[in-house]
């Protein structure tokens, strides 16, 4: 692609295959927004986006190509949402911050492999499914109910 000022992108959640070398050398790239109907991250989709420090992989993608995220010098935090490894080649993530976190569910599988094995590992919490709570400006109280219904209820104090 070659784009030397591009900064952020936010892709549709129509798509589904992020072609090889699509943001090849995009080196000032520091925010992208997978889609989450996202399946296959191409070979060299981000190699060389030297600005790139952090990335959700939504939970549908199921591989990530050759030398995907190379170069990616800046990468620091990679969070995954499958539970499931999407599989890797050995030179996926070459040449990257020795210093970049994979995130995963405590209960993630496939992890654990040789090429999963030269990051440092943090544990994601489960993540409330159902309702958004990251604008809740005036809650007073959360009831997390212990009769096995699922549901959560916000209380609202009132001044």
């Amino acid at each position: 692609m070659w784009c030397y000022s591009l900064e952020t992108i936010k892709l549709s959640n129509n798509i589904t295959h992020l072609s090889n070398n699509l943001f090849n050398t995009c080196t000032a790239l520091k925010n992208i927004v997978l889609p989450i109907n996202l399946k296959i991250i191409g070979d060299q989709v981000f190699d060389d986006c030297i600005s790139l420090e952090s990335i959700t992989i939504p939970e549908n993608v199921k591989f990530i190509g050759e030398r995907a995220f190379n170069y990616c010098e800046s990468l620091k935090n990679i969070v995954f949402k499958s539970k499931i490894a999407p599989k890797i080649k050995s030179n996926t993530f070459e040449n990257i911050n020795d210093d970049c976190y994979i995130h995963i569910y405590p209960d993630a599988k496939g992890y654990n492999t040789k090429y999963w094995k030269k990051f440092n590992i943090k544990y994601l919490k489960q993540e409330i499914t159902t309702g958004n709570l990251s604008i809740c400006y005036n809650i007073g109280a959360l009831s997390f109910p212990d009769d096995n219904t699922g549901k959560l209820s916000l209380k609202e104090e009132i001044k």
